[in-house]
């Protein structure tokens, strides 16, 4: 059925932490491969990048998995990497490590694990140029060399908004596009609003992946008919700003191996946690 499958993959690897004990965010998220042949979103959990950072991040692959798994994997010590990290300016170290990140992805190197990671032989040129091509993406955009990588056609420079928390900030919630064209912002909002305060029967809060949950089930699509409106991978990850009093639950180390990814199936989470994972099947 061209680009969908003939039933979605309802399949959903899911999981909860606490944050780090000097940054408390509990948070939960739930990617789910839907209708789509295969899972190209990556994500990553990482409550502490450092002792005063935590890091949530949804990358949402397009024609392949190869780029958002390589994003995943590698992103959070690019940044750490950046100078300007280093120096406590997080806006900057952002904006730096995505360009940085970019101008890797069409080196011979990067090429090459890319190909591995989407399982494609590179033996011999032609296919490493084919790859080189197919990888390059939206770099056909940003081939002019009289423009620096933040004013091409297309560029990786971040859209960067900067909020200080107050008590008027419950939680936030990053998701995919497979998330955001079936519902809008505040439809989501809405949405979380009215389950994330429901106890079960012992009394403890809803574990926030069990949202996020029912949320990918909200914006599944019944079938593909339409204009392809929640048919697409699905990913979503919810971070409270406060401590909510669920089941005991351990921080999750943030970063999930790569051969773990490559030896799963396209159902399999593709993102960085390892503790608390589970998938179900609805």
């Amino acid at each position: 059925m061209g680009a969908y499958l003939s039933q979605p993959n309802t399949v959903k690897c899911s999981g909860d932490g606490v944050g780090a004990p000097r940054l408390p965010l509990p948070y939960g998220f739930s990617a789910m491969q839907g209708w789509r042949v295969s899972m190209e979103d990556a994500h990553n959990c990482i409550p502490e990048l450092d002792s005063e950072t935590a890091m949530f991040s949804v990358y949402d692959g397009h024609g392949g998995e190869e780029v958002a798994l390589y994003c995943a994997k590698y992103l959070p010590d690019i940044i750490k990497d950046q100078k300007a990290y280093k120096e406590g300016k997080l806006q900057k170290a952002l904006e730096d490590a995505f360009l940085a990140i970019d101008a890797k992805l069409t080196t011979e190197e990067v090429i090459k694990e890319l190909a591995q990671i989407a399982g494609r032989p590179t033996e011999d040129e032609d296919e490493k140029e084919k790859v080189a091509d197919e990888d390059d993406g939206d770099h056909f955009y940003k081939r002019n060399k009289n423009l620096p990588p933040e004013e091409q056609m297309i560029s990786a420079l971040p859209d960067i908004k900067v909020l200080t928390l107050t008590d008027d900030h419950e939680f936030m919630v990053i998701a995919c596009d497979g998330i955001w064209n079936v519902m809008s912002s505040q439809e989501v909002i809405d949405f979380i609003q009215s389950k994330i305060s429901q106890r079960d029967e012992n009394g403890e809060l809803r574990l926030l992946s069990s949202i996020v949950e029912e949320l990918l089930d909200q914006c599944l699509a019944p079938d593909t008919s339409g204009d392809g409106t929640g048919c697409d991978n699905m990913t979503c990850i919810i971070i409270c700003f406060k401590p909510r009093n669920t089941a005991e639950l351990q921080p999750e180390s943030g970063k999930r191996k790569l051969e773990e990814v490559l030896s799963t199936e396209g159902a399999e989470e593709n993102g960085n946690s390892d503790n608390k994972k589970k998938a179900k099947r609805d």
